[in-house]
C-alpha cells in the first residue's frame, strides 16, 4: 500500500474513537467543570484543565500529526531536503 494512501486510511480510522473519547469525556466533566455539587470547588481547576487539553488536543491530534507523518512519509530520516527555485544551486 502506498504510504499517502495508509496515512489516508489510518486517519479515517483514529477519527472515530478519539473523537468519541473527546466528546464523552467533555460532557463527563462538566459538572465538576461548573461546581455543582457539595464541594466540587476544589476539584474545579483539575476538571476545566482536563477540558482544555481534550478540546486542545482533538485538532493537533488529527490534523497537526497527519502533517507531521505526512512529511516524514515525503523526507524520510536521512534524505536531503534540497531548495528549489531560482536561488537554488542545481550541481
Amino acid at each position: 500500500m502506498e504510504p499517502r494512501r495508509a496515512l489516508r486510511e489510518a486517519s479515517r480510522n483514529r477519527l472515530h474513537p478519539v473523537t468519541m473519547t473527546t466528546f464523552a469525556a467533555i460532557p463527563a466533566l462538566m459538572p465538576l467543570a461548573l461546581a455543582i455539587g457539595h464541594g466540587l470547588a476544589i476539584q474545579q481547576p483539575l476538571a476545566i484543565s482536563i477540558i482544555a487539553r481534550l478540546v486542545l488536543q482533538f485538532p493537533l491530534e488529527l490534523l497537526v500529526m497527519l502533517v507531521l507523518i505526512g512529511f516524514t512519509i515525503k523526507y524520510p530520516a536521512g534524505a536531503q531536503i534540497r531548495p528549489t527555485g531560482e536561488g537554488a544551486s542545481h550541481t
